[in-house]
């Protein structure tokens, strides 16, 4: 199963039992979108769901199709038309421990793809600003270590 097949099958797990509690897997995966998400039909639901339930909003379907057909978060109001394709259906979701168990199997890739921003960043940093090369160093083995 691929990563984007991952995200998808998350993405149609959580509208599918929208009242559903997250375990830590789901909710850390979520917290990755839309930034490190390779499904270009999931990443903006995940952060649309991500906004929902930073609102204490139960994610609803309709209510998310709305909510992205505005064009909120920047997005095309086109993808909202995403959340209509049976990816998304009941057919390829899961009970949420399951769920929980494919959310798992994304956070290494996320974290990878954390990892080599940071590093990017620090690189073009120090490319403008040679001279802050220590700051940039200390700054980079601080993050560095946070993640692993």
């Amino acid at each position: 199963m691929t990563n984007i097949e991952r995200e998808q099958i998350l993405v149609a797990s959580i509208l599918d039992d929208p009242k559903a509690k997250w375990g830590p897997n789901v909710s850390t995966a979520l917290a990755y979108a839309p930034d490190y998400w390779e499904s270009v039909e999931a990443k903006p639901i995940a952060w649309a769901i991500v906004q929902f339930h930073v609102k204490g909003k139960i994610p609803d379907r309709l209510e998310i199709q709305a909510y992205l057909n505005k064009g909120a978060g920047g997005w095309f109001p086109e993808v909202s038309k995403f959340i209509e394709h049976p990816t998304f259906g009941p057919s390829n979701a899961l009970p949420m421990s399951c769920a929980e168990t494919v959310a798992g199997e994304l956070l290494p890739g996320y974290r990878d793809k954390q990892i080599r921003k940071t590093i990017g960043e620090a690189w073009e940093k120090l490319q403008r600003t040679p001279e802050r090369a220590r700051e940039v160093a200390a700054t980079l083995k601080h993050q560095l270590e946070a993640w692993t």
